[in-house]
């Protein structure tokens, strides 16, 4: 008799978890880290960017003081939240093109043209502070050149010669909890 393909288990997922054999290869590598050098950083990210990241590795190599002033800023991504209030006013948009009107409206902006220039028929709110990033706002925020992402990097706790400091709190504690859940 054939088998049912009905009961068959497929996963979506295209990534594979973790195994208890990779978590163990990462904290022994960790450990042969703890002998090799004399001190141990660990650091909290928040609006991570690969760009961003190597910039701030090549900063690195020349500086050991770059926490207070690297600071990257990039386009904010759906669902990030506003970190202030974008409004237009009614009026014609100059810096549009005729051909970007389709596009505009498609994603709710109340637009049309008026011999050529794209003109925007009632204000506008593209987003508000605290609320998070539609899709449609994420691209007439890029389209406006308006960043709102900021790259930072917040050491958390260091171990230097057998002491181990916690710099920041409060980061520790959501650490360990996000680590516990």
């Amino acid at each position: 008799m054939p088998k049912s393909k009905r009961n068959r288990l497929v996963t979506l997922s295209k990534t594979q978890k973790k195994t208890k054999e990779h978590k163990e290869t990462l904290v022994s590598t960790l450990r042969k880290a703890l002998d090799e050098y004399q001190s141990l950083y660990v650091f909290s990210y928040e609006n991570m960017r690969n760009s961003l990241f190597k910039e701030l590795r090549d900063k690195l190599k020349t500086s050991s003081r770059f926490f207070g002033e690297f600071e990257g800023h990039d386009f904010a991504r759906t669902g990030s939240p506003a970190t202030e209030t974008v409004e237009l006013p009614e009026g014609p948009l100059e810096q549009f093109t005729h051909d970007m009107e389709p596009f505009l409206r498609k994603q709710g902006m109340p637009v049309r043209l008026n011999r050529g220039v794209v003109e925007l028929v009632a204000n506008y709110t593209v987003c508000t502070e605290g609320d998070p990033i539609s899709p449609e706002a994420s691209r007439i925020l890029r389209l406006l050149g308006i960043q709102m992402a900021t790259f930072t990097l917040t050491p958390i706790c260091y171990w230097s010669n057998g002491e181990f400091e916690i710099l920041d709190e409060e980061e520790a504690a959501n650490g360990a909890k996000s680590a516990n859940t």
